[in-house]
Parts: C-alpha cells; sequence; structure tokens
C-alpha cells in the first residue's frame, strides 16, 4: 500500500489498517529503522520507570 508523506513529516495509516490492528486516537505507535525500511508498530502496553511500580507496590501492602 502506497501512502503519501505529508506535512510536517506525517503520514495517515489507511483505515483498513487502522481497523484491522484495533487502533484508537491517542495509541501510541513505534517507529523504528529495519535495514533501508521504516517500521510502524502499535505500543500495547506502556512500561512504567521501575520507581514508579515500586511506589504503586508499596500502596498495595497491607501491615496487620
Amino acid at each position: 500500500m502506497i501512502i503519501k508523506f505529508g506535512s510536517k513529516s506525517q503520514v495517515t495509516i489507511p483505515a483498513i489498517i487502522v481497523h484491522k490492528l484495533n487502533l484508537n486516537r491517542g495509541d501510541k505507535i513505534n517507529c523504528r529503522i529495519e535495514k533501508n525500511d521504516i517500521v510502524l508498530s502499535p505500543v500495547r502496553f506502556e512500561q512504567k520507570k521501575c520507581n514508579d511500580s515500586i511506589k504503586d507496590s508499596n500502596k498495595k501492602i497491607f501491615r496487620l
């Protein structure tokens, strides 16, 4: 599928791909270069910083 490179270095992902991958406005997309190709892939989860995870886990500990 060929798409046009737009203003501000933007590209539009065709609706059929958006639907097939269940993408929504605001979703994050990973962009990388493999050999001489641009590869886009959806980010399905975000990793928290280690410190944030520790803070969150401490809130869930109940002491008797």
